[in-house]
């Protein structure tokens, strides 16, 4: 019977962060999409069930997120009344089912580690997709071949930026974690994947890949290496203040090229010249109705209806200030307990909690994707291991 509530879960976690329901509801139907969504959450309650009464203990970190969402929906709900907006909150549900669902499963260390290597092995399936998609001009977003190709490897989701996000989750684990006995193997492997990351174009996840490789190679920075690093500063300087003019030589498309500018301005801190690239707009649409309605929101689910890019904003206009406070506090939970811990976790730790955070800035949909909620629920059971 655990077997079968083995299958259950990583059936659930593997169809999340490899978007099937989308492919079903366009190459069959949309009735097939749904009753494929409503049978994945079915078996994720079925497999809960199962592992309900498993010896285990819970993540008391993990538990923080029982806390926000309690505060979410009861606040949320009020202004879901108050302004008729209750359309909006079934698309909500199924992170919070994945979240009580795998909250129960990964109680066990057995299943922690039947999960995380599930996880590997399909965040690489991901990067290979989005190089794939590229190649052959694949776009997700029209489900077919675009005559002139595409400017941003968009992956299985049909956006850069979300597509950068599990790229580099991907990066980060892999040079963590995935050690062959030939290096060159390891080599090739982190290669590929930052090289589906920069195909990406996103200037968010670029920036964000640079950050993370400082912190994942931590033991590099000794007293010897950061003496005789400090020599090669300048070269590293001309590389980024001249990153538009390395890239030139590359055939890049005009819409590429500009996303090197980007980068290199932001690099560079030259941020009005930043292209947010319509996000900054929508975002202050957004600001408009949290400014309205600050302490109650707007309703559960409203936040994504207007594309605010923005998932910590999104909270606010939703459900008002109190939720905001109380994800504030998960966040924190969070931080406090990665700086404590071992030099052997916290910074691949922290190299994943900042991508999510920083990508919380520029996206609406971070802590509403099944996958990105799980990959949380199994940090924190790490955290709370010593």
């Amino acid at each position: 019977m655990k077997k079968l509530g083995i299958i259950f879960f990583l059936y659930g976690f593997i169809v999340s962060i490899l978007n099937i329901q989308q492919f079903l509801t366009h190459y069959i139907s949309t009735g097939v999409g749904q009753s494929f969504a409503y049978l994945n959450l079915v078996l994720l309650v079925l497999g809960s069930l199962i592992f309900l009464k498993e010896d285990g203990v819970y993540s008391t970190t993990a538990k923080t997120w029982i806390f926000f969402y309690i505060t979410y929906y009861a606040f949320g709900l009020v202004a879901s009344i108050t302004f008729d907006r209750l359309d909006y909150i079934p698309q909500t549900i199924v992170p919070v089912v994945y979240f009580f669902g795998f909250f129960i499963f990964l109680k066990t260390k057995k299943n922690q580690k039947i999960f995380f290597n599930t996880l590997l092995v399909t965040l690489f399936i991901s990067s290979v997709f989005l190089v794939v998609f590229y190649h052959i001009g694949y776009d997700v977003g029209s489900f077919g071949p675009k005559k002139y190709g595409i400017d941003r490897a968009e992956g299985l989701f049909g956006d850069a930026n979300n597509s950068a996000l599990i790229a580099i989750i991907t990066y980060i684990l892999f040079h963590k974690f995935y050690n062959p006995k030939l290096y060159l193997i390891k080599f090739m492997v982190l290669v590929f994947i930052a090289y589906s990351i920069f195909l990406t174009f996103s200037t968010t996840g670029l920036f964000i890949f640079v950050l993370v490789n400082l912190l994942i190679n931590y033991k590099f920075f000794t007293k010897e290496k950061i003496f005789i690093a400090l020599f090669l500063l300048p070269i590293l300087y001309f590389v980024i203040i001249n990153l538009t003019q390395i890239a030139s030589s590359f055939n890049l498309r005009e819409a590429q090229y500009l996303k090197v500018k980007n980068l290199e301005n932001l690099l560079t801190f030259n941020l009005e010249e930043v292209d947010s690239s319509g996000r900054t707009g929508l975002l202050n649409t957004l600001l408009n109705f949290v400014y309205e309605n600050p302490f109650i929101g707007n309703g559960i689910g409203f936040g994504n209806t207007m594309r605010g890019h923005n998932t910590i904003v999104g909270i606010w206009a939703d459900a008002g200030i109190v939720p905001l406070i109380a994800f504030f506090i998960l966040l924190g939970v969070y931080f406090n307990k990665i700086i404590r811990s071992s030099a052997d976790k916290r910074y691949y730790i922290l190299a994943v909690f900042l991508t999510f955070l920083i990508f919380m800035t520029s996206l609406q949909t971070v802590i509403n994707q099944p996958y990105i909620v799980c990959i949380f629920i199994y940090l924190g059971y790490v955290l709370d291991e010593e």
